[in-house]
């Protein structure tokens, strides 16, 4: 999708809806929650779910269970790129190969500095996604809590 992504109805409507167009209410608030921890994930990734959801959840009200899936994605792409720094750290980031038909000695980089790269930009990716940047934490907004959603209705009550 290209352009800004969408300003929230609720900003829209705090700075007097300035467009004139009408407000459309957005789908169903999610609630505030942790998702559940896949249990296969990694040891890396598994630490990185735990250490997300603690700052999402538990100390900013930003996550609900129905993030679990970017939040999966985001702990497995921090594995690849922990997986990939590993093995550069160890092994650096080129090699040395014979080149085709006897010609000299070529420097090549390992694949793994490509997937470090990509696995970085996709983690990034997602973190800003779930508002976790500090360049997302303005835009992002608590969660309603359970006890402000009504059971019956499926509606969030709003403050104020």
């Amino acid at each position: 999708m290209a352009g800004r992504r969408p300003k929230p109805v609720a900003l829209k409507a705090l700075a007097g809806n300035p467009g004139g167009r009408p407000l459309v209410k957005s789908g169903a608030a999610f609630l505030a929650g942790r998702p559940d921890k896949p249990a296969w994930l990694d040891e890396e990734a598994a630490e990185e779910w735990d250490r997300l959801a603690a700052q999402l959840c538990d100390e900013s009200g930003v996550l609900s269970p129905a993030h679990g899936g970017i939040l999966l994605v985001a702990c497995e792409h921090f594995s690849q790129y922990r997986c990939a720094d590993r093995f550069i750290k160890e092994h650096g980031t080129t090699y040395q190969s014979q080149g085709e038909r006897g010609g000299g000695t070529l420097t090549r980089e390992y694949p793994q500095v490509r997937q470090r790269h990509d696995a970085l930009q996709a983690y990034r990716k997602c973190l800003n996604d779930l508002g976790a940047t500090p360049t997302q934490a303005p835009r992002v907004y608590r969660l309603q809590q359970q006890e402000l959603y009504d059971t019956d209705t499926g509606i969030a009550r709003l403050l104020g």
